[in-house]
């Protein structure tokens, strides 16, 4: 959710739980954690101030650069530990294709009509 919250900027809890496709009730402690944590913020809403957004703080961004940056050091040396040269360019090939499917955007009505086969 740091992440998220870190490309997509401020965002309302329902806005998390469609994003991260659950349902808002699955992420009450999660986001109170987090908040605890002081990672993550919340402020009222200023175009509606009925509800409030939740955003990343400088510690959260901090943490996530940390996690980020230790999943990358893992990463590499486990790519350069075991893999052939031509199996690390296949898995960079395949990393790219896979990034530009995460960003495509589908709708989920298209996708669920491809799935059965409905116009």
């Amino acid at each position: 959710m740091l992440g998220l919250l870190y490309r997509q900027g401020p965002m309302s809890a329902g806005e998390l739980a469609l994003a991260e496709r659950v349902q808002p009730q699955s992420l009450t402690r999660t986001l109170a954690a987090l908040e605890e944590r002081g990672v993550t913020g919340r402020q009222r809403d200023p175009a509606d101030r009925r509800r409030s957004v939740l955003s990343i703080t400088e510690s959260g961004s901090a943490l996530l650069f940390a996690d980020v940056a230790q999943r990358d050091r893992w990463l590499a040396t486990a790519i350069t530990g075991q893999l052939s040269p031509a199996e690390a360019q296949l898995l960079m090939m395949a990393g790219e294709l896979m990034e530009r499917l995460a960003e495509a955007e589908a709708a989920p009505a298209a996708l669920h009509r491809t799935a059965t086969g409905a116009a």
